[in-house]
């Protein structure tokens, strides 16, 4: 087998979205490795705010978890809501980033780490941001370190 570059030594190739494919606003795409004890508060702070599937694509991408059945956890909190992803290969956190950004299809994509959740009222907040300022190309927010 051929080994992956797991840093890739030049820019990766984002590939560009045919004009064919349906498009929702937002592309949610969850990269995980080994953070199955997080994921289902990650999935559910998602879909609180979930406008629906022709509005929100929500994605689980994983770089092959050795911490547990992570489709399972997809599948059962999700109700099928959430799709999943996983990688052939462990493929490194960069590349499992690459791979999100080339599945989303949406026009503003959020990459939430499978540790992480967003707040109520998240997704509303950061569309009216670029509804306020459309020459915005990207949005960072604020963070909470929470501990057990």
């Amino acid at each position: 087998m051929a080994s992956i570059e797991r840093v890739p030594q030049v820019p990766p190739m984002i590939a560009p979205i045919p004009e064919a494919v349906p498009r929702p606003l937002w592309s949610v795409m969850i990269p995980v490795y080994n953070s199955l004890p997080y994921l289902e508060q990650t999935i559910r702070s998602i879909l609180a705010q979930d406008p629906g599937e022709d509005l929100m694509q929500i994605e689980v991408v994983d770089d092959i978890s050795k911490d547990g059945d992570v489709a399972a956890l997809v599948e059962r909190v999700g109700k099928g809501r959430v799709k999943f992803y996983q990688q052939p290969v462990n493929v490194g956190n960069v590349r499992n980033f690459e791979t999100c950004i080339n599945r989303a299809r949406g026009h503003y994509v959020h990459l939430l780490h499978g540790d992480d959740y967003v707040e109520p009222g998240y997704y509303a907040a950061i569309q009216q941001l670029f509804e306020d300022f459309p020459e915005a190309g990207a949005a960072c927010t604020d963070w909470h370190y929470v501990t057990d």
